[in-house]
């Protein structure tokens, strides 16, 4: 049962690989905005951080079964999913989910880290990831956080940062479905957690 739960938890991350190129069909050829400025500001739900003016956040409507998915598999694990939306990138390879929800109880980063570390050794076991580069304590924006990245058996690769404030979880899922080209995207990983706040 635990570890059913466990591989559950990882199923959304597996189905945003699956789902990101659908979803972002036509993606590239969306007009840009004429504004100089390089980045978009997102500020909502509390939290503010800055994106590449040429991404584009998704409407409510085109997300809604991916949110909804997404609750469903943070219930075994007493979390509600208050807020859900995704950004993608000029292209189908790259999508930045922002997640907010409530824990039952305030979790430390520890607790966060053994948890996620036997939901991706599940994972392994039944090859979904094929390698854990790293899960550890961090800290974004002056708060506890975790920091995740993996490597999954469909060529994809994924770095999360979860960021704690009492029972509320902010969660940046960073997701290239390419994982050969991850690298090329660091820079844009760094500046979005750089101008990451909790407001």
């Amino acid at each position: 049962m635990r570890n059913n739960n466990a591989l559950r938890n990882v199923k959304y991350w597996i189905a945003t690989l699956l789902i990101l190129p659908i979803i972002c069909f036509g993606c590239g050829n969306q007009e840009e905005s004429t504004s100089s400025s390089k980045h978009t500001q997102f500020t909502r739900w509390g939290i503010s951080f800055e994106y590449p003016k040429n991404w584009k956040e998704h409407p409510a409507d085109r997300v809604a079964l991916m949110k909804n998915y997404i609750a469903a598999e943070l219930k075994p694990y007493d979390r509600d999913l208050i807020e859900f939306t995704m950004i993608t990138g000029d292209n189908d390879d790259i999508a930045l989910l922002v997640s907010k929800y409530n824990t039952s109880k305030e979790l430390q980063p520890s607790e966060l880290v053994a948890e996620r570390n036997k939901v991706y050794k599940d994972a392994m076991n039944a090859g979904d990831v094929t390698k854990i580069n790293h899960v550890k304590e961090t800290t974004v924006a002056n708060l506890p956080a975790v920091e995740e990245d993996v490597e999954r058996s469909n060529g994809g690769r994924g770095r999360t940062y979860k960021i704690i404030l009492d029972k509320t979880i902010f969660e940046l899922l960073f997701v290239v479905s390419q994982g050969r080209k991850f690298d090329t995207y660091l820079d844009v990983l760094a500046h979005i957690i750089s101008t990451l706040s909790i407001v």
